[in-house]
């Protein structure tokens, strides 16, 4: 993420923004970038005063890459030739090594978070979007427990969609 070749494009979407529609910056998640676009993108994102967001805590996949450089996120990056490695004992605190669990974002999923993770976003991120039916997997809808999460976290689920197994099945009829 080079913030100088960013400006001119990012500073022509500024004005358009309103109340209800805003820029922010989503680095999506730690199997999908770098440990180099994480930290970039939320400094990016402070010195603009944008929001930040990202996709953590959701799937064991995502946890053995970050946490043993394992697993099927591992294998797929091996196979494009990117190198894998342990990063950090958790996403959670992946986020946290990074300083950017410390800018505040938006976390999406977190559920597979424990009590110290739980105390760490607390602290320092307290806003948590779980998205149950996009967690689900594939087969009968049974969206994995979300943990308790207690203020000030603050916590919204996502509820405007079917679960995953229903999404795609063949319809009988008009469903409204």
């Amino acid at each position: 993420l080079q913030t100088s070749d960013r400006k001119d494009g990012v500073g022509k979407l500024e004005p358009p923004q309103t109340g209800l529609v805003w820029l922010g910056v989503y680095p999506h998640a730690p199997y999908t970038g770098s440990d180099e676009l994480s930290p970039a993108a939320g400094k990016f994102a402070a010195a603009r005063r944008f929001p930040l967001a990202m996709h953590i805590a959701e799937s064991e996949p995502e946890h053995d890459l970050v946490t043993g450089g394992s697993g099927d996120f591992a294998e797929r990056w091996r196979r494009r030739g990117i190198a894998v490695a342990p990063r950090a004992r958790s996403p959670i605190e992946l986020l946290r090594k990074h300083g950017v669990l410390q800018r505040g974002p938006l976390l999406t999923h977190c559920v597979r978070v424990h009590a110290a993770h739980i105390q760490s976003i607390a602290r320092h991120s307290p806003r948590v979007a779980h998205a149950p039916a996009a967690t689900a997997k594939p087969g009968p809808a049974t969206p994995p427990r979300v943990p308790p999460l207690p203020p000030p976290i603050r916590v919204a689920v996502a509820s405007g969609s079917l679960p995953r197994a229903h999404r795609n099945a063949p319809r009988d009829g008009p469903h409204s």
